[in-house]
């Protein structure tokens, strides 16, 4: 089974087409150029010279983009990838009795919360509101604490938009101290999340965290 080169899969990365001709029209290929051969999964190199090297099973260096890869693909050697959008923030600052009415809305920011780290520049860390850059699913965790408030629940609780993804509840009255959530949600570009207290008073404190990630 042959190939059959054509200047409309030419370019100055990897270059594709998979014929059954009998021949191949290497003059067709760019100097300096790599040519692939999908049917046999074979990799040719013609150089500034126009000599064709052929039976490499790898590609290496220069720069590909816009990659469409159609069947298996096997990578051999270090696979790098840039860093995952994420933060973990914790309590500090006025951490105590917080209130539906805290910062406004319920919403704790930097009043009540330091960095840990974060990866990327989503969350907003005087607001507190993390705004996705990148649409995919998301891990979101929550650890918050009760405050021994009696005139009813409590809730600490993470909003996707105008929606609660996450919530952690004490009756009034609770001897529970810590306690934590966890799920996965979907956001579109533009989309927020946000901490808030959601009903009567809890506590956010060094040994609480919010934290979220991209996880595909």
């Amino acid at each position: 089974m042959g190939l059959s080169a054509t200047t409309s899969v030419m370019s100055a990365g990897i270059n594709y087409t998979a014929t059954t001709d009998s021949s191949v029209d290497w003059s067709a290929v760019t100097n300096n150029s790599y040519f692939y051969d999908k049917t046999n999964k074979i990799v040719y190199y013609k150089n500034s010279s126009g000599i064709v090297i052929g039976g490499y099973d790898t590609f290496t260096g220069g720069t590909v983009s816009n990659l469409t890869v159609n069947g298996n693909l096997t990578v051999t050697g270090t696979t790098i990838t840039p860093n995952t959008i994420a933060f973990r923030v914790y309590g500090n600052g006025t951490t105590n009795n917080l209130t539906t009415t805290q910062n406004g809305d319920g919403t704790l920011n930097s009043n009540n919360f330091a960095v840990d780290f974060q990866q990327g520049s989503d969350l907003n860390t005087t607001t507190g509101v993390f705004t996705a850059s990148v649409a995919g699913l998301y891990q979101v965790n929550l650890i918050g604490r009760n405050s021994g408030y009696a005139g009813g629940i409590s809730q600490i609780t993470v909003y996707k938009n105008s929606t609660v993804v996450v919530m952690v509840e004490w009756a009034a009255s609770s001897t529970m101290n810590h306690a934590g959530g966890s799920t996965v949600v979907k956001l579109a570009v533009g989309d927020t999340l946000k901490m808030k207290v959601a009903a009567g008073q809890i506590n956010f404190d060094f040994n609480d965290s919010w934290s979220v990630a991209y996880i595909g």
